[in-house]
Order: structure tokens, then sequence, then C-alpha cells
């Protein structure tokens, strides 16, 4: 019953079976495929050569260029050169920041504070112990107390904290041997 047969003036002189026809059907669609994969590919990799582009470094002086304007006219366009915006560098995590656990304080009463500085400590890979708030808002800048053990860390953490935009008024290797964590760092207003 696999095959088709043909009644009446239509029949053809040769029978075909429906594997066949599907076979060739699915044959052929492959091939219908791979010629556009490799049209594709080929198409856009032309595209790429064609649309390269010579980027010369931005001079300080503006350029003049005249382009045309609908009427057959030259109007002349002042483009400024871009400037370069000023990036921050990224804190360089080291080692020793992975090993150190920070409980951040709100030391200012607006909240979110301690989050916002925690995020900041964490994205330098620091551990957040917790955060919370400071025995009083009445802090200014930020205060930072670490262990005598941890003090190696201090210059690192003051960097990692001046670089996301924060103010040192205190640092200090002072924190209670007892304190579960290795630094405290109360951000204050």
């Amino acid at each position: 019953m696999d095959e088709i047969s043909y009644s009446g003036s239509q029949s053809p002189k040769r029978k075909i079976s429906r594997r066949a026809a599907i076979f060739g059907v699915v044959a052929a669609l492959i091939v219908v495929l791979l010629i556009g994969l490799v049209f594709f590919v080929t198409r856009k990799g032309n595209n790429s050569e064609e649309s390269t582009t010579i980027s010369l470094p931005p001079t300080s002086a503006p350029t003049e260029q005249v382009s045309p304007a609908t009427t057959g006219e030259t109007t002349p366009t002042v483009t400024k050169a871009p400037t370069k915006t000023p990036t921050k560098a990224p804190s360089v995590t080291t080692a020793a920041t992975n090993n150190v656990s920070v409980v951040v304080e709100n030391g200012s009463g607006e909240s979110g504070v301690a989050a916002k500085g925690a995020d900041a400590l964490k994205a330098a890979g620091y551990t957040i112990a917790s955060t919370g708030n400071a025995d009083n808002f009445d802090y200014t800048g930020v205060t930072i107390q670490v262990k005598a053990s941890e003090s190696d860390i201090l210059p690192q953490l003051k960097s990692d904290l001046t670089s996301a935009g924060y103010t040192i008024t205190s640092a200090t290797s002072d924190l209670s041997a007892g304190q579960s964590s290795d630094a405290l760092v109360i951000i204050g207003k």
C-alpha cells in the first residue's frame, strides 16, 4: 500500500512509492536550505568587508564639512570632534579582598545608604557580613575600622571606597579583635 496508483487516462508508466516521494521532498528541502545558508554566510562576509571603516583619533579643533542640500546648493556643517569622557578604572580585586568580611552601617540616617555601600564593596570583591544602622546618625563621611591583624587591607579598602565615590574621614586599625567581621565601614552624611 506504499505505492500510488493512478486510474484511467492519467496513469503514468511507472509507479512512485510514498516513501520515495517523501524522501525526494525532504532531500530537496535540505538542498534549498544549504544553498540558502551558503548564500547568507557568503553575503554576510561580503557586507562586513564592504563596511570596513577607518577610525582616526579625534582632533581638538572643530572640522567643517560641506554637504549638498536638496536644492543642489552646499550648506556648511560644523562638526565638533568628540570629547572623551573619563572613566573610572575598575578596582583590582585581589585574593585578599575575597577573604575580608565587612560590616557596613548607616551613620547618616538616610534610607538605603548601607545597602548602597555594601553593593560597592561586594562589587570590589569583599564579603559583606551584614548591613544595618550605626549607633547614631551623626557621622560625616566614611569611617573605616579594621582589626589590627587585617591592617594590611586598610589601604585597599580606602582605595575601593574612594573609587566608588566615597570620602574617607577616618581610617584606623583599632576594631576589636572580638568583632565577628574583619572590618567595619560606617557611611555618614
